[in-house]
């Protein structure tokens, strides 16, 4: 399997999705859903934005915040797969479902 550029501009779907900036991805029209992140119990509109509000001056701390968010938005992403499996709807992309369990 080829490697997937993750970024708000990839033209590959699952690229867009996985970048932090989902909603940069979702208006540059790289992906057609939101992907929002519930982090410590707060909604974001995407991990980008949980990640401008908790971010701290330390970079220690602000990657261990982002890693965090990281694992809130892959548990999302992996539900999102998980129900499009379960519609057999996902179209070859049952290997990212398999890596992501």
């Amino acid at each position: 399997m080829e490697g997937i550029n993750i970024w708000s501009g990839s033209d590959i779907g699952i690229g867009a999705a996985l970048t932090n900036p989902t909603e940069l991805a979702f208006r540059k029209n790289k992906i057609k859903n939101h992907y929002p992140v519930t982090f410590r119990g707060v909604n974001f509109r995407d991990a980008e934005s949980a990640y401008q509000e908790y971010k701290s001056r330390d970079m220690q701390e602000s990657i261990e915040i982002m890693t965090e968010i990281i694992v809130c938005k892959l548990q999302h992403i992996l539900g999102y797969l998980k129900q499009l499996r379960s519609e057999a709807v996902l179209n070859g992309l049952s290997d990212a479902v398999t890596l992501l369990e």
